[in-house]
């Protein structure tokens, strides 16, 4: 979190019929909480751990120049409040307007503090501060320095007060007007009149000395003191900043698409690296100073707004503006600092990555990816030459060989969904739903995959069959088995009737049989494999040799040919591929869009969709082993 100044206090302001304006004292911080824009959590400073030096500049409106500087106070803690008591000088330029205006409307005190360390207090945790017990969510400023007190319009914490015992002497510094004077006035009458106008003329030319236009009106229209304050105040709250806020650090980073989206996944949960690979760790920065992880999904539409232009003039959303604040955060007004659609299509798009990497990907293990250009059927050759090659004559003359062609199709489709962000997660400033529902999405672009591809595969009757010479009945795995569906794959053939002579690569088993697979794999001694099976005591044959790969989607009864015990010996498909994947353009990774929902329906709407297709490919890459 950012070294911000908390200002706080409340103030009154007294006259006196004293010359000199010389003593001040009050309670400048109650000690209770307070509030900033950038908290949407209360504020506390803890006394125990304020720093204050021997005496405090009393300054006008946290100006620190020479024209406001009124006096100094000393600071001490006080049942657990910060009381002041000082001087004001009565010289100083602000300090006559000041007091005069105070007359009438009480003023208010604020500090200006460093923070040095703070706590942030989670949700139903307690925790005494100031004599109170605290329960978060809170922050809680442990340390902290405080470096002036000013005099300003409106504080933050109402519980305080200043009280100023003085009055002030003024005199005639400007023209004066002469009163009226009839035949009938004494003059002793008369000088008391003229002496009355100067003073008149003298307080409002030192109340309005600050502010030449407000001055020469009340020179012309002859105002009198309350006028002139009245003016003065008007000014000050018209031009006074709307918190009372001072921060004393570099200039506040600019609000972007990349700092909002940083900002959103960091109170989302998101892991650093996740944060950055989305936005960049500047930005990460940049969030962390103006959000401090805080951020809710109305702020976030709110900011988007107000950095297109379109000042959203509240601090929540509800069913009377939440489709302005919508509508604005997308239409930009003057120069665009944020797009909507790319702060969501960031945000989303990592979400729903997420979701579809969460999934299983044995299809990749086992299945040959190709990209396609549309969604027209697309058709694979593969050259085959028709028998080896031949024994050169001597006088070197090559025999020409001949070449067929064996074609394998496949067809990629389109799969979507739509989901939305309604009204209702907007107002409730769910931020988890912009997490959760491109997540789900990503998880149904996996299972869909998923779906489509073991569906293809396992319904494989005639591609697994006797008459490709790629199946084998029975068999249940195990060692002595295995050398059985081994001998059967490599006794496939080519197109031309040559033995391939390859050797297999891939143990494809379902759930059951998994745990067995992988002894197989690695165990280096097996003893008792099978239920009749004499015990092998000279090592395992098979070890690291065929690696498992195994998927419960082959025992799963919603797919045709299902089977706990059936189990494959599949070629790398790098060389031979049983099954073929296409995908769009290449992209191996769903899409994912926002926009404002239609007119009808309330809220923010999420559309996903992949293009993808599977077939089988080439028989001669396995062997299916029936296992019952």
């Amino acid at each position: 979190m950012p070294d911000k100044k908390i200002i706080i206090a409340n103030a009154a302001i007294y006259a006196s019929d004293t010359e000199a304006l010389k003593h001040v004292s009050g309670t400048a911080y109650s000690g209770g909480p307070i509030m900033q824009w950038w908290s949407k959590h209360p504020i506390y400073l803890s006394l125990d751990g304020l720093s204050v030096r021997a005496q405090i500049p009393l300054l006008y409106n946290h100006t620190n120049t020479p024209d406001c500087r009124l006096g100094v106070v000393n600071a001490t803690i006080q049942d657990n409040a910060l009381a002041i008591e000082g001087g004001i000088d009565p010289d100083a330029p602000q300090a006559q307007a000041i007091i005069a205006s105070g007359v009438k409307i009480p003023w208010q005190l604020s500090i200006g503090a460093s923070t040095d360390e703070i706590k942030e207090l989670k949700a139903n945790q307690t925790e005494t501060v100031n004599g109170m017990e605290v329960t978060g969510p809170a922050i809680i400023i442990t340390k902290s320095s405080l470096h002036e007190v000013s005099i300003v319009a409106v504080g933050a914490d109402a519980q305080t007060h200043l009280d100023i015992a003085a009055s002030l002497n003024l005199t005639n510094t400007g023209a004066t007007k002469m009163p009226e004077i009839t035949p009938h006035t004494q003059p002793d009458q008369i000088q008391a009149a003229i002496d009355a106008d100067r003073k008149r003329a003298a307080s409002v030319h030192a109340i309005c000395a600050k502010y030449p236009e407000i001055l020469a009106k009340a020179t012309a229209e002859d105002w009198d003191e309350n006028q002139a304050r009245q003016a003065v105040l008007a000014h000050l709250e018209a031009n006074m900043s709307k918190t009372a806020l001072q921060v004393h650090t570099p200039a506040t980073p600019a609000v972007t698409t990349a700092v909002l989206q940083a900002a959103a996944m960091q109170a989302m949960g998101c892991p650093e690296k996740s944060i950055t690979a989305v936005a960049s760790q500047q930005a990460l920065e940049a969030a962390d100073k103006l959000y401090h992880g805080h951020i809710g999904l109305q702020d976030l539409l709110i900011e988007a707004a107000i950095a297109n232009g379109n000042p959203i003039h509240a601090h929540s959303l509800h069913q009377g503006n939440w489709a302005d604040a919508v509508h604005a955060s997308i239409q930009a007004s003057g120069t665009t600092t944020v797009s909507l659609g790319g702060l969501l299509g960031g945000i989303i798009n990592r979400e729903l990555l997420d979701g579809y990497n969460a999934i299983d990907t044995t299809w990749k293990e086992i299945a040959r990816i190709r990209p396609c250009k549309d969604f027209r059927k697309m058709v694979s050759y593969r050259l085959v030459s028709e028998g080896g090659f031949q024994k050169v004559a001597p006088n070197g003359e090559l025999k020409h060989g001949a070449l067929s062609e064996t074609s394998f199709s496949n067809k990629a489709d389109t799969y979507g969904k739509i989901v939305g962000l309604t009204r209702q997660d907007i107002i409730n400033d769910d931020l988890g739903a912009l997490k959760d529902l491109p997540n789900q999405l990503g998880i149904d672009a996996a299972l869909t995959l998923n779906e489509v591809f073991w569906k293809e595969f396992m319904d494989n009757s005639s591609f697994f069959s006797s008459g490709n010479k790629n199946l084998l009945s029975g068999n249940p795995l195990s060692v002595d088995n295995l050398k059985n569906a081994v001998k059967k794959f490599r006794d496939l053939k080519d197109e031309s009737g040559r033995l391939m002579n390859m050797t297999p690569a891939i143990l494809l088993v379902s759930s059951s049989n998994e745990v067995l697979a992988g002894q197989i794999y690695n165990d280096q001694y097996l003893i008792g494999q099978g239920a009749n099976a004499a015990p092998v005591t000279s090592g395992n044959p098979f070890q690291h040799k065929y690696r498992p790969v195994a998927t419960a989607y082959l025992e799963d009864s919603a797919y045709t040919g299902n089977s706990a015990t059936a189990y494959y010996l599949l070629c790398n498909p790098a060389l031979r591929a049983a099954i073929q994947v296409c995908f769009l353009n290449g992209v191996q990774t769903p899409t994912i869009q926002s926009s404002e929902m239609e007119f009808n329906t309330l809220g923010i709407q999420f559309r996903a969709f992949f293009d993808f297709g599977a077939a089988k490919m080439d028989p001669r890459a396995g062997v299916k082993v029936a296992g019952a």
